[in-house]
């Protein structure tokens, strides 16, 4: 083609460069023209290195693409993989970052509904584990606050419970908030947490209650206010001292207002009770000082009138008789008032209570001949101290009573 050719050729161990190259003869013709150039072991080294690397390279040539798709592929695959892990990493680590939150908010939920049991499971020495921490210590506080609170009240209620008088505790709107057994006892009836005063009490206590609510309100001091009511409670009359007074903060703030209600009815009647016997003693005392001087001075006239003839004679003795018969009348009345006006007084004495009722009710057994009396008696009873006279009263009150109501019974 009249091109140059370069070309390395080895023979014999040894390696040569040979040029071919066309030239042209004098004669005429042309030829080709061969220098050939022995190279040094060194340099046939270094080309056979550099021929190596020159068809290492030409195969890479070749294989690039292919080497860039797979060199893509794995480095794809790597980063993938850096990424992949990079995902894990930060979901573990937002997990472990955002799971004690969830936890801790999940508690502060149980501990707004009530739970006071709720502890949280967590260590570590960061500001997570310092939040778990102080969570769990406000929980044993809590817990230890609200058991100190309903040992507080409980101890509260017992003695609420257990006091002689009503208690009613009424919020700012007049609604009970707390009543204990003595308060219902009085109204007959139980009484409902949030019932109002205006439904417990009657329609014409209410003015006289409500005044008194108002007065301690209005009031900026811890006033009391007191006043006696008179309560129907079924049948009965019952004499109710009320007192109203205000429960109030240490800054003066109310809180809440408190009824007791005293049932002095026993009372009341002990006080009548004494005082009718006061006025029996009197009445007896002095009735009973001139009875004894008209009875010997009618007994006198009878005496030393009991010989006149005729009908005189005769009308002294009935008149005498009929005062001295009214005059022991009038004294068992004074009697009567006398045992009134004092309390009866014992005097036991060893007695036979089985011979008691047997007499007893052998006076009643004759004097009704129509009832049947059976008795059963304990044979071995022994003697012991009784007051005859009183016991003989009991029984004779238990007969008739017995006897009345057969009598009465359809």
């Amino acid at each position: 083609k009249g091109e140059i050719v370069n070309l390395f050729e080895e023979n014999k161990g040894s390696k040569f460069a040979r040029t071919y190259g066309p030239v042209t003869l004098p004669m005429g013709g042309s030829g080709v023209l061969v220098v050939s150039n022995r190279l040094s072991p060194e340099i046939a080294e270094a080309f056979a290195t550099l021929n190596d690397s020159y068809r290492s390279y030409e195969q890479l040539k070749l294989m690039r693409t292919p080497l860039r798709s797979s060199h893509g592929l794995t480095f794809s695959l790597i980063t993938g993989m850096i990424l992949f892990a990079a995902f894990w990493l930060a979901f573990y680590i937002s997990k472990q970052l955002v799971s004690p939150i969830e936890e801790l908010g999940q508690g502060m939920q149980r501990v707004a509904r009530g739970d006071y049991e709720t502890l949280l499971t967590g260590s570590g020495d960061d500001e997570l584990g310092y939040l778990v921490r102080s969570f769990n210590t406000m929980m044993f506080d809590l817990r230890s606050s609200r058991d100190e609170a309903e040992r507080r009240w409980l101890l509260t209620e017992t003695i609420v419970s257990n006091l002689a008088v009503g208690v009613l505790v009424l919020d700012s709107e007049h609604r009970v908030i707390l009543r204990n057994s003595c308060a219902e006892r009085i109204f007959g009836r139980a009484i409902s947490e949030g019932e109002t005063s205006e439904s417990l009490l009657e329609e014409r206590l209410m003015p006289l209650v409500g005044g008194m609510l108002s007065t301690v309100e209005r009031s900026s001091d811890r006033i009391s206010v007191d006043n006696e009511l008179i309560m129907q409670a079924g049948e009965r009359e019952l004499r109710i001292v009320c007192t109203v007074g205000k429960i109030t903060t240490d800054h003066g703030a109310r809180e809440a207002m408190v009824v007791l209600l005293d049932d002095v009815t026993e009372l009341s009647i002990a006080q009548s009770t004494l005082a009718w016997r006061e006025v029996a003693r009197r009445i007896a005392h002095e009735i009973k000082n001139p009875l004894t001087p008209i009875k010997l001075s009618a007994q006198r006239l009878q005496r030393r009138l009991k010989e006149l003839p005729g009908k005189d004679g005769q009308l002294v003795q009935e008149c005498t008789n009929v005062i001295i018969q009214h005059t022991d009348e009038l004294k068992e009345m004074v009697n009567e008032f006398s045992n009134f006006a004092r309390f009866p007084e014992v005097s036991p004495t060893p007695n036979q209570l089985n011979e008691l009722i047997q007499e007893t009710l052998q006076l009643y057994s004759s004097a009704h001949p129509e009832i049947s009396f059976v008795v059963k008696l304990e044979p071995k009873l022994p003697i012991f101290g009784i007051d005859k006279e009183q016991v003989r009263r009991v029984l004779l009150n238990l007969l008739d009573n017995a006897i009345a109501a057969i009598k009465q019974a359809p």
